[in-house]
């Protein structure tokens, strides 16, 4: 099912593999996997049922950490954000002594939380955060902690205060392929007024959320990409 991009039926089979299950660490992996297939075909109600099962279930840390990213996810685009922003950072404090990569992301999706929340107080927390997190060369998570800090010194200061930080996190978009982190990118290009780079990076971002069918970043990105669109006149 996922082979043919059949996200929801594979969420289903996913479920019934778990329910057979007599193993409660394999019950429960089978749990985040069927949550993270419900995500991605649209529907965040059933990937929060499925997660709240698999939470009460024995796992390792990297479960956990996927269990806690769904959720944020989820919990990010429907209206509590600031919930979100909560425990994704209590997640990447978690996971940080056993992949601090993982950990970065986990943060980063928080940090984008909190500024959807307008939580500045826990921006901050994770900006220090990401800091303290060993410096990564490779790409996205060189762009991640830039962003973050782009955040940050935005809400903190505004725009024109904040201007090197989000000049420096749009001059790393250029390897990008994951879609979260290019619409990511179009953030910062939007908020340095660049209206066409920002639908650019947007219009990458559908066409990747497209290309893994993933429904859940795809509304995400064709959102972001409507509202820049309108900003440019092309009604």
């Amino acid at each position: 099912a996922q082979l043919r991009s059949g996200q929801a039926a594979a969420s289903a089979a996913l479920e019934r593999a778990a329910q057979l299950s007599g193993d409660a660490a394999l019950r429960a992996v089978r749990l985040v996997a069927a949550a993270e297939a419900a995500w991605r075909a649209g529907n965040g109600d059933r990937a929060i049922a499925l997660i709240g099962l698999a939470t009460t279930l024995p796992g390792n840390a990297r479960l956990r950490a996927d269990a806690a990213e769904i959720r944020g996810l989820v919990q990010a685009q429907s209206g509590t954000p600031r919930q979100a922003a909560a425990a994704l950072a209590a997640a990447a404090g978690k996971i940080a002594p056993v992949d601090h990569r993982r950990s970065m992301r986990l943060a980063t999706i928080g940090a984008e939380a909190a500024w959807f929340a307008g939580h500045g107080e826990r921006l901050e927390q994770l900006h220090t955060f990401t800091g303290s997190l060993p410096a990564s060369p490779d790409m996205p998570g060189r762009f991640m902690r830039s962003y973050v800090e782009a955040l940050a010194a935005t809400l903190r200061g505004g725009l024109p205060a904040a201007a090197s930080q989000l000049k420096a996190a749009a001059g790393l978009t250029g390897r990008l392929s994951e879609p979260r982190p290019l619409t990511w990118a179009g953030d910062c290009a939007k908020l340095l007024q660049d209206s066409p780079g920002a639908e650019e990076l947007y219009s990458r971002a559908v066409d990747r959320s497209r290309e893994l069918a993933n429904i859940a970043d795809l509304m995400h990105a064709l959102h972001l990409r409507a509202r820049c669109e309108l900003d440019l006149g092309k009604l």
